[in-house]
């Protein structure tokens, strides 16, 4: 079984881990935003490639404060603290204070705060 995964329709090679199932974006950026196809094929078969897609799309809200002490910022959900989520790797504040949000889709309509 040889397994290869693209973005974008080039080759990925970094990130990939578990004979190539695995493929891992740790701290991801704007640059890694595409569409991401993993491809199993069989050696030696004359069946198709199996294919799977996933879009990744990244969101930030930029959040510019200022003050001394250096205030902290807490972001919110439909009045929910962010922090408090179970899929903590969907939202990450950055060092500037903004909210990423990772595979932006219609179910993070709402509120942000």
């Amino acid at each position: 079984l040889t397994i290869t995964w693209k973005k974008d329709g080039e080759v990925v090679t970094a990130g990939l881990s578990d004979f190539n199932r695995k493929l891992t974006i740790n701290f991801p950026t704007d640059s890694d935003e595409g569409i991401y196809k993993c491809e199993a094929r069989l050696a030696g078969s004359s069946y198709s490639p199996a294919s799977a897609y996933a879009n990744l799309t990244i969101y930030d809200i930029q959040c510019q404060a200022a003050g001394t002490p250096q205030p902290s910022i807490k972001w919110y959900y439909d009045a929910v603290d962010i922090a408090s989520f179970a899929d903590s790797n969907k939202y990450q504040v950055l060092s500037d204070g903004s909210l990423r949000i990772m595979s932006l889709g219609e179910a993070d309509q709402g509120m942000y705060q």
